[in-house]
């Protein structure tokens, strides 16, 4: 998904360059900008989604982690609780 995102931008500034080329090159590179600027929202999008999943996996990790933890400290009698 975001190859697709970073084609979008390198297509939106193609076009945008080569449709305004025409009408000088400071024009054309402002449009291209312009231009690109929806596939940079996508990519955006797209690696924020991403950081999120990571960030579930992780807190998945760590709360197996924990109830691991607790149900050690929970089956161990061996240590005195004071």
């Amino acid at each position: 998904m975001q190859g697709a995102s970073w084609a979008l931008v390198f297509i939106g500034a193609f076009y945008a360059f080569s449709t305004f080329v025409h009408f000088g090159f400071l024009i054309a590179l402002l449009s291209a900008f312009a231009g690109s600027l929806f596939g940079l929202f996508g990519v955006i999008i797209t690696e924020l989604a991403l950081l999120q999943i990571e960030k579930l996996n992780e807190l998945k990790k760590h709360t197996s982690l924990f109830e691991a933890i607790l149900q050690k400290l929970q089956n161990d009698t061996t240590l005195p609780h004071n």
